[in-house]
């Protein structure tokens, strides 16, 4: 049996790998750290993973401490190409919850933007949420931009911030299934809610 997928990194965050960086395998669903058991039934949360604006799974029991069910969407546009939308949900710390909205504008002509939802009872990630308006208006300001497939990537290009994006970010993680390791990097500007290591821009 193929065990489940974990998500993990230098720095943490709510963003599956982009699409563009990997073609295997499909995008799994994120799975947080587990910790010791404590008393009392777990958490049920509905788990999934697919393209498009919500997905359908089964509600799997959470691992201890996991208290909260979430789910997120994200689109992932490169350059001029059509937006790809992936939905994960599944099980998390309610500590580790992803932002309600978030954009980030990377390196290689990379725009994301994501939608998430935490809640705490039995089945309540079984619907979709909404992703925020995809940012267009050029501020002026600009990040050193980056994405790579690996560990880590240095500044390669300046890349322009859109509308609220008001943060230079960096965002690396790693997701693994089964035999297969796959890890990713990205630097860019991003909105203030938007987790990883950050700074404000001037």
């Amino acid at each position: 049996m193929t065990p489940p997928p974990q998500l993990e990194g230098t720095q943490e965050s709510w963003l599956p790998a982009p699409a563009a960086l990997t073609s295997r395998p499909p995008s799994p669903t994120p799975r947080l750290h587990t910790w010791p058991s404590l008393a009392g039934s777990p958490l049920s949360c509905h788990r999934c993973n697919g393209t498009g604006l919500t997905c359908t799974g089964p509600l799997v029991p959470c691992a201890p401490l996991q208290d909260a069910c979430f789910t997120l969407t994200s689109e992932t546009h490169i350059g001029g190409t059509p937006g790809k939308v992936d939905t994960f949900k599944g099980c998390t710390a309610r500590t580790l919850c992803p932002p309600r909205s978030s954009t980030l504008s990377a390196g290689a002509g990379m725009r994301l933007r994501g939608g998430s939802v935490c809640c705490s009872h039995d089945g309540c990630n079984r619907g979709a949420v909404k992703l925020p308006l995809a940012p267009g208006v050029l501020t002026g300001r600009w990040c050193p931009g980056c994405a790579v497939e690996g560990p880590a990537c240095k500044p390669r290009e300046r890349v322009p911030c859109r509308d609220h994006e008001d943060q230079c970010l960096y965002v690396a993680g790693a997701i693994h299934v089964g035999s297969y390791n796959y890890s990713y990097a990205l630097r860019g500007c991003g909105t203030r809610n938007h987790p990883g290591n950050q700074h404000l821009l001037p």
